[in-house]
């Protein structure tokens, strides 16, 4: 019988061991905030914005769900090990892999032959067959392949449909060699739709070009964005005219998130790939181009509010949001700054440094600048229609 340990009760680990659960594979959950695991053990979710996943929780909590921090007991009792634990950059765009050697430096040391280890954490290409295949061997003192088990399997979901993503979308699984990702595709077929690659490099591969496939097309589309105001054209008029089965225009704006501006550095880091890393930094520097319409809209002096804080709407989330270095930037041109997120109270935006406005204050603001596609908020900001630079284009969407 499989027994699962997941590594990592984030926004991307919990649901996989609430699906896990569901399939009725008993699974223990490893996390080092001791907060977290308590709160799993009672069914309660750590963090807001995904549907489905309390009830899985309440439904299986103390029976085929068990969290902990006692990482060696959780590895000893079961026999398949799955980690989706942070990998971040720094200020220079390199990996800190500490998290993630933390964790298979510890699943190395209570491997058992027969094991099964997967890799969910989005990584640089190589990442599971040279790095984490060295710790593992390691610590183990056995052989990856042989005496246990090595393959990759991106997470492929979107933070506030993780659960519906496991079943409506496809899982993509390879191991370091044959057996191992018959091993893992056998195991992963229990709980997800699953597509089978040659080995654990094409998949991590996988999952990085879906990022570098959204973040050079947003990029092409902040430039088309350019153009029309250019020749003084509606750039979403355009975009549905031009919308058929060969021409898919993506949403301009800025690029945040735990994903899309993270993985592209994986791969300038290691080759010339200049179309990438343009469209890396043009993305970055689209807060520049806001900025400079602000400009145009009041003459370069006056009260700014910047509408949608986190990186995306709906999601409390401030992981590489462009709206921080946005404001920096308006207030670096002189503008009084103040700020509004319907996922955030006065406090948090102001440990931001940044003024928190009452949206009953619009009128005193002479630029309004609307970052994440609020829809909850149309009719409060109708009135200002005229002061609004609509980013995402909420009000004709």
């Amino acid at each position: 019988m499989d027994l699962v340990s997941v590594s990592g009760l984030g926004k991307a680990g919990l649901p996989l061991v609430a699906v896990i659960a569901e399939a009725g594979i008993p699974v223990i959950g490893i996390d080092v905030n001791e907060k977290v695991v308590e709160q799993v053990n009672k069914g309660i979710p750590p963090f807001v914005g995904e549907p489905g996943l309390k009830e899985l929780l309440t439904k299986h909590k103390g029976k085929n769900i068990i969290a902990t921090t006692d990482v060696k007991k959780a590895i000893n009792d079961t026999n398949a090990h799955i980690v989706i634990v942070p990998l971040f950059i720094d200020d220079d765009k390199q990996c800190d892999f500490s998290i993630l050697d933390l964790a298979f430096t510890s699943i190395g040391q209570n491997l058992k032959k027969e094991d099964i280890v997967v890799l969910e954490t989005t990584v640089p290409p190589k990442t599971t067959e040279t790095r984490i295949k060295e710790i593992l061997e390691k610590n183990s003192k056995m052989i990856a392949g042989k005496d246990f088990y090595l393959a990759y399997s991106p997470e492929r979901i979107m933070t506030g449909y993780s659960i519906s993503r496991f079943s409506e979308f496809p899982k993509v699984i390879g191991g370091i060699n044959e057996i191992s990702t018959k091993k893992a595709f056998e195991l992963y077929s229990k709980f997800g739709n699953m597509k089978k690659v040659k080995d654990a490099r094409t998949a991590e591969l996988v999952k990085v070009s879906e990022g570098l496939y959204r973040d050079v097309n947003i990029a092409l589309a902040n430039e088309i964005l350019k153009v029309c105001d250019n020749y003084e054209v509606n750039f979403w008029e355009m975009r549905e005219a031009a919308s058929h089965q060969f021409c898919n225009i993506h949403e301009p704006g800025s690029v945040g998130g735990h994903c899309i501006p993270v993985y592209p550095w994986f791969i300038i880091n290691d080759m010339d790939v200049p179309l990438i890393k343009k469209a890396r930094l043009l993305n970055d520097e689209m807060i520049n181009y806001y900025a400079d319409k602000v400009d145009k809209m009041t003459d370069g002096k006056g009260n700014v509010c910047v509408i949608g804080i986190t990186y995306r709407e709906g999601v409390k989330e401030l992981a590489y949001t462009r709206s921080i270095p946005f404001i920096k930037e308006l207030k670096n041109r002189d503008y009084n700054v103040f700020a509004y997120d319907p996922l955030m109270d006065k406090n948090e935006i102001e440990e931001l440094d940044v003024k928190y406005l009452d949206l009953k204050n619009l009128n005193e603001m002479d630029s309004i600048v609307l970052l994440n596609k609020e829809k909850s908020l149309l009719e409060e900001l109708k009135p200002y229609k005229d002061k609004i630079l609509d980013i995402k284009n909420m009000f004709d969407s």
